[in-house]
């Protein structure tokens, strides 16, 4: 499956944390209730470049505990639409579509 190349500028331009470790969170400081990003260099081989990471999941928590996983699509965006219909919490949804992940 294909998955989202975002350039590390992008990410913190949307106010994400710059990636480490392969992860990146909104908003920066990453508070009880955050987006967390999959944002590793190298899927499958394949090297995003420098000063890029794909994007492999968006997981949501909401006052420290477990909210959504967004669904991929077939074409590597991720559904904007949450599981079970939930709302996104506030703010949230801006900052993953910023991205230009959402579909």
């Amino acid at each position: 499956m294909a998955f989202p190349r975002i350039s590390n500028q992008a990410l913190a331009a949307a106010g994400f944390s710059p990636p480490s470790q392969a992860n990146s969170y909104y908003p920066k400081t990453i508070p009880p209730s955050h987006v967390h990003l999959g944002t590793p260099t190298t899927v499958n081989q394949q090297w995003a470049g420098d000063g890029y990471v794909w994007v492999t999941f968006v997981s949501l928590k909401v006052n420290g505990n477990f909210y959504a996983r967004l669904a991929q699509n077939a074409n590597g965006t991720f559904s904007a639409t949450l599981p079970s219909g939930a709302a996104w919490p506030d703010g949230m949804y801006n900052a993953v579509n910023a991205l230009g992940i959402l579909q």
